[in-house]
């Protein structure tokens, strides 16, 4: 448990990936309090604490673990076990014996026009959560990037007379450049503080 911690917080800068981890931890604390010294991680250690993910876990909301999230969360305990053996802690990998979780389709919904209408007169008791929603709605960009943005990310092209965003996505760290409609734009108003 404790080798598991110390590769969680090597993840504390990135917080999607940090956030899996951090989560994955606390089920194996769950599962097995007192820890297991890491020389005897086994095949059946490892599909004992499988089966417990797929069968016991549950979430915050007291639900079953979807597929997705037994799929990355075993991935994350075999890649600690790919880990340990690299750095020589161990003398077999066990994780190499034991098949993961498949990855499960991601069903993906989407907002008719006349759906997000009926959002845009409804009343909210935070009015920032409902403007970042209907700018992510306007504009295809997840909340932890809209969560990041600064005013410095926004800017007009005079010659083609549109405006853009230029900022780095969270997730994928990579660069963006994304023109927004003007109602996404007019949803934001007028420039303020950072």
């Amino acid at each position: 448990m404790d080798f598991f911690e110390e590769q969680t917080n090597k993840r504390y800068g990135s917080k999607g990936n940090y956030g899996n981890w951090d989560g994955v931890h606390k089920y194996l604390l769950k599962f097995c309090p007192e820890g297991i010294p890491i020389n005897q991680d086994d095949t059946k250690w490892l599909n004992t604490f499988k089966d417990y993910l797929q069968n016991t876990a549950r979430t915050k909301s007291e639900t079953k673990l979807s597929q997705n999230s037994l799929h990355s969360y075993f991935n994350k305990v075999k890649a600690c076990l790919r880990i340990a053996f690299n750095e020589e802690l161990i003398q077999k990998n066990p994780a190499d014996r034991v098949k993961g979780f498949k990855q499960g389709e991601v069903k993906r919904e989407f907002l008719i026009f006349e759906e997000l209408k009926k959002i845009a007169k409804t009343s909210c008791g935070i009015p920032q959560l409902k403007t970042a929603f209907l700018f992510s709605c306007l504009t295809g960009i997840r909340w932890s990037d809209i969560n990041n943005l600064l005013w410095k990310d926004l800017q007009y092209s005079e010659t083609s007379d549109y405006w853009f965003l230029r900022f780095r996505q969270q997730k994928t760290n990579g660069d963006e450049t994304l023109p927004i409609p003007q109602q996404a734009r007019d949803l934001i108003g007028d420039r303020r503080s950072k």
